[in-house]
């Protein structure tokens, strides 16, 4: 009888850790998510803050930005900063973008705290489109 209590003590022992196991393993491979897309959130934020004439905006970019970002007003404009990481390093790491000395006047000179958590969020979720 003591060898049926102890058998069975361990069954329930392997059931417990192999479901806490199975649980927690599962959780942690998930991509966090916070919902952020380009068109529904950066896209606005990138207008406002980067993507005006002489800066990221496409046709009217300084010569000075490198070719690879030329325009943050549309998604495929963004991807090649986005994916050798100079995006993050420059916007959110440094903090130096956009550059005090080319905003246009009424334009902000950095990014607010929301906006450096919804992008962080966003770059952190794969950087979705949509």
């Amino acid at each position: 009888m003591k060898n049926f209590k102890f058998f069975h003590s361990l069954i329930i022992l392997f059931v417990v850790a192999s479901t806490t196991l199975l649980v927690t393993s599962c959780s942690k491979d998930e991509e966090p998510s916070c919902g952020a897309t380009f068109e529904n959130e950066v896209q606005a934020i990138m207008v406002n803050t980067c993507a005006y004439a002489g800066c990221h905006s496409g046709p009217t970019a300084s010569p000075y930005v490198p070719a690879t970002a030329k325009d943050y007003t549309t998604y495929d404009g963004m991807m090649e900063s986005v994916e050798s990481g100079k995006f993050e390093l420059r916007a959110l790491e440094q903090q130096n973008m956009p550059p005090v000395t080319f905003v246009p006047p009424g334009k902000p000179v950095s990014l607010t705290p929301d906006e450096i958590s919804t992008i962080q969020c966003w770059l952190d979720s794969g950087h979705p489109e949509r």
